[in-house]
């Protein structure tokens, strides 16, 4: 046997407006940060990102994902300034690059003279 509800009847005054539904403001605005994609990926892939995930550093593929992207552009940064290290001695004049080494020099000998322990 269904039993059935009885429906409530409201009514409004003119005078009050409708309420408006709430939204979720907290969750739009992480929303806006992100992109969604669909794509497809290679197994092992698939199971290098799951592995992150078992590991612990994710919870979703898509955090994986970041991870990966993260770890990429540092690599890439690393990379971007070796070779801008490595072209600045090059064009360094002979005046300068011995200016450096005393620099070097003064640093490692302050290095050695901090304790680490206190």
């Amino acid at each position: 046997m269904a039993t059935q509800r009885k429906r409530k009847v409201v009514r409004m005054s003119a005078a009050r407006p409708l309420p408006r539904p709430r939204r979720k403001v907290a969750n739009r605005a992480k929303d806006t940060r992100r992109r969604k994609i669909s794509t497809t990926i290679a197994p092992e892939g698939y199971a290098f990102l799951r592995e992150i995930i078992r590991s612990g550093k994710a919870r979703t593929v898509a955090r994986a994902i970041d991870l990966v992207l993260d770890e990429m552009r540092r690599l890439e940064n690393r990379e971007r300034l070796e070779r801008m290290t490595e072209e600045a001695y090059a064009n360094m004049s002979a005046e300068a690059l011995g200016e450096e080494k005393e620099i070097v020099e003064a640093l490692s000998q302050s290095v050695g003279e901090i304790d680490f322990d206190e």
